[in-house]
């Protein structure tokens, strides 16, 4: 039973809060163990579960005083979502909107880390076993092959999320979502915060997103390679979004990302694997007036262009109100572009650093070419754009900023150089590349031989063989010389 002081469910008396406001504050697991009666029961149904863990923790935050008594609760914590990735979560979120309809967050994944299957107790006499359970959601419109596939499967209702009224954040993860929803995951008006990611299945249109969700703050979709429309639909979210992130999602083709530049509440824009298009030189150190990261796409015409804009991204970095750091990628139009180097079908190198980057270390603004790789990553030599900051607090910080951004560039092939190689130059630095790492891996196979960790096969039978076939020749010819 959790330690919380007892209150009526109803309106209060004066300044102390009511039961379902405390509840508010808590986690939805922490809610439903405390529904021990029935005025517990109706002060649930009334909470409001919600997942502000920046503003409500008890580090940060306490919660409403009491009495005029004021004290922090100790077993608040950050707030988490309502996973569904198992039949028994599916039917306890059945029943949640009669017991807990305040519920604010929902994660949609797959099932028991399967995309097309659970696990779910079943009744064999009186033992209770564990059986496999193969489970989805029920296709939507236009569901691709996989739905003949998963003809069999057991099929759950995800229509049951738009029972919440107060929904605020719905992530979808590698669910299993076949076809187009429109009305039951793409109309929840309450809707805040929609992320999608890697459902290769589920398909839908910005259009559609966008109007049935107008009050969106955060969007983030991120490999999907069915979802489709033009960019200019989400026009109409502009005084909302706060931040949109598009990678990946190959068919999302159309629009001019230079319309997003009016949007004042937008703090972060991330486009840097999405395919639509933008003239960069059109940009100017007062667009995105809140923004604090700005991931451009593929729209940079040359390594030349580079040059023309460097003051306005160097700009954006240096604004006092609201500094934004910025990248912009190489367009694979362009005649300096090249891919990954192959060999015989075969990738044999690195992604060549074809993003601009500007950075920020202290005071001092510089930029440079990188890749955007997280564990093979390269970068070009960075270029200072202000001189060394003089004061101590000053190089301190730029020290310390200096020494992150190199904490993740331990082999770095780029090191001494200012720019991107030719494509011939680029092409012997991955042969290279691909021979020290064959030499280095047999080095290191050769030192666990020699040290007895790894024996080679028949290495060890051979051996023993010999010993026995010597002592038998020495036993032999000594009865000879008998």
């Amino acid at each position: 039973m959790l330690g919380v002081p007892r209150y009526h469910a109803g309106p209060p008396n004066g300044t102390p809060p009511r039961l379902s406001e405390i509840m508010g504050y808590l986690d939805h697991k922490d809610v439903l163990n405390s529904r021990v009666n029935v005025e517990w029961k109706e002060a649930a149904t009334r909470a409001l579960i919600r997942n502000d863990s920046a503003e409500l923790t008890c580090k940060n935050k306490p919660l409403p005083k009491v009495f005029g008594g004021g004290f922090d609760l100790p077993w608040v914590k950050d707030f988490q979502q309502f996973h569904i990735r198992t039949l028994q979560a599916y039917r306890l979120l059945e029943r949640m909107p009669t017991i807990l309809p305040g519920l604010q967050q929902i994660f949609l994944t797959d099932f028991h880390g399967e995309p097309s299957g659970g696990w779910a107790w079943c009744e064999l006499g009186k033992v209770l076993q564990y059986s496999r359970v193969d489970l989805k959601y029920e296709d939507g419109d236009e569901p691709d092959e996989l739905s003949i596939q998963t003809k069999g499967y057991e099929a759950l209702d995800v229509s049951i999320i738009t029972s919440f009224r107060n929904l605020r954040s719905l992530v979808i993860e590698q669910a299993p979502l076949n076809g187009m929803y429109r009305q039951n995951l793409f109309g929840i008006k309450s809707l805040l915060s929609l992320d999608i990611k890697h459902c290769e299945s589920l398909k839908f249109d910005l259009a559609s997103l966008a109007e049935g969700m107008p009050n969106l703050e955060n969007l983030v979709l991120e490999s999907n390679p069915r979802a489709f429309g033009d960019l200019s639909v989400l026009a109409c979210l502009s005084g909302t979004l706060r931040e949109l992130t598009l990678k990946d999602c190959d068919e999302i083709t159309t629009g001019d990302f230079m319309f997003l530049r009016t949007f004042p509440n937008l703090e972060v824009l991330n486009l840097s694997h999405c395919k639509v298009i933008g003239d960069v030189e059109l940009l100017a150190v007062t667009d995105f007036p809140n923004a604090k990261q700005l991931h451009m796409p593929k729209v940079l015409a040359s390594f030349a262009q580079s040059t023309r804009i460097l003051h306005v991204l160097a700009g954006l970095a240096k604004r006092h109100t609201s500094p934004c750091i910025t990248t912009v990628q190489l367009s694979e139009q362009s005649s300096d572009f090249y891919g990954i180097a192959e060999e015989r079908g075969y990738k044999i190198g690195h992604v060549p650093p074809f993003t601009l980057e500007i950075v920020k270390a202290g005071p001092r603004v510089g930029w440079r070419w990188t890749n955007t790789e997280k564990y093979e990553k390269h970068s070009c030599d960075l270029i200072w754009l202000d001189p060394m900051p003089l004061g101590e607090n000053d190089v301190s910080e730029f020290n310390e900023a200096v020494r992150l951004l190199e904490a993740d560039l331990e082999d770095n092939l780029y090191k001494g150089k200012c720019a991107p190689l030719s494509k011939h130059a680029y092409y012997d630095l991955c042969r290279e590349e691909k021979e020290k790492r064959r030499k280095e891996g047999q080095r290191r196979f050769e030192a666990l031989v020699h040290c007895g960790a790894v024996q080679l096969p028949g290495y060890a039978d051979d051996a023993d063989d010999t010993d026995d076939d010597t002592d038998d020749d020495a036993m032999m010819i000594g009865s000879d010389d008998e």
